[in-house]
């Protein structure tokens, strides 16, 4: 390398390791030795693929409090899945911003319905339906299917007594979905609230 190039001190070699081998691993010690120059040993802390996985094993494991402690030390702004996790171990300790922060960060990375629901359900947790109702209808749009989202939209309408609107976006998914009791539900109920039932 400095047959190439000068060396001058404070200048950080970056180099990858020989085909076949492993990622280095947190609480791993590494020494570089240089002849006529010395050795440099160093102990890594923690590792992005080591702390991407405690992340996704505490989340299976529902340790929502290390899935937040993990995420702040090494933080995976790139990584949607794991800003997906992050969001919702937020979402179940009621820190609703930054859940909110989560998966609108997520959703920049992959324009995802998923993004997009867990944002609708967090807005629905902090009673702002207006802002529920339009991500709700968003999902829809994209995803006609999405029944889930039918049935929390038609929550929040039932919720603030807009049994017409309730009717409106239940009346032609239900009969395709007979067999789904909450939506069926949403639905009697937005009837016989209106006297249509």
């Amino acid at each position: 390398l400095s047959q190439d190039m000068t060396l001058n001190p404070g200048d950080i070699i970056a180099c990858g390791t020989n085909s076949g081998l492993g990622p280095i691993n947190a609480k791993e010690t590494v020494t570089v030795s240089i002849p006529s120059i010395g050795e440099v040993t160093n102990t890594l802390t923690w590792s992005i693929m080591t702390s991407k996985q405690e992340i996704i094993n505490f989340f299976n494991n529902k340790k929502y409090n290390d899935v937040i402690e993990n995420y702040n030390q090494a933080p995976f702004s790139n990584d949607h899945d794991i800003l997906l996790m992050v969001g919702v171990s937020y979402s179940l300790q009621s820190k609703y911003s930054d859940a909110i922060k989560c998966f609108q960060s997520a959703y920049k990375i992959n324009k995802s319905i998923d993004s997009l629901y867990n944002i609708a359900i967090t807005y629905a947790l902090t009673n702002d339906a207006d802002k529920a109702i339009k991500i709700y209808l968003e999902i829809i749009a994209l995803d006609k299917n999405h029944l889930s989202s039918y049935i929390n939209l038609s929550d929040i309408y039932i919720k603030n007594k807009k049994y017409n609107l309730a009717i409106n976006i239940l009346k032609d998914i239900v009969p395709k979905n007979i067999n789904n009791l909450l939506l069926n539900y949403n639905y009697a109920v937005a009837l016989s609230e209106n006297k249509l039932y």
